[in-house]
């Protein structure tokens, strides 16, 4: 294998990876910790708050080097008319899960720490937190569609070889 496959390689896989960290995330907080935390009891409330505020360096990382490794992985194809169509269906998904992973993190979390007194939860928080969650399960239903989209939609578009 030569450097130049390798390296390829190597951008596959990163690019793969940090999406798994990314969409895995997002799963598990919103199907995972956000129904565990519906147990009355603070510390389920203090589980799912330090789960959102400790995955927040992961999830820009995994964002981050999915960006950079699939960016990378377009321009050696010769840019955006090198792609299947199914690419840019994919590219869609994944700008609109960005930007929901964004808003949940930038809007709604703060909005819901500010309005946290201890282990009170204030109506205003509760609203915060509806919103996030809202925001990173419609972004993790889009990752799930990113992902079916590009491994079936070449059988609808007759691009096979989507990697």
């Amino acid at each position: 294998m030569d450097f130049y496959s390798a390296f390829q390689a190597i951008t596959y896989g990163v690019h793969v990876l940090s999406a798994i960290v990314w969409l895995g995330g997002l799963i598990f907080l919103v199907g995972v910790l956000f129904p565990f935390r519906a147990v009355d009891t603070s510390g389920s409330r203090s589980v799912f708050g330090k789960a959102l505020i400790e995955f927040r360096p992961y999830l820009y990382g995994s964002i981050g080097l999915s960006a950079v490794t699939g960016i990378w992985r377009i321009i050696e194809r010769g840019g955006m008319g090198g792609v299947s169509p199914v690419i840019h269906i994919k590219i869609a998904l994944v700008l609109v899960m960005v930007v929901l992973c964004i808003v949940s993190y930038q809007v709604f979390l703060p909005k819901m720490q500010a309005n946290t007194k201890g282990d009170k939860v204030t109506t205003a928080a509760d609203h915060a937190l509806k919103g996030l969650v809202w925001c990173l399960g419609v972004a993790g239903v889009m990752g799930v569609a990113a992902v079916l989209v590009l491994a079936f939609g070449g059988y609808f578009s007759g691009a096979h070889n989507l990697l």
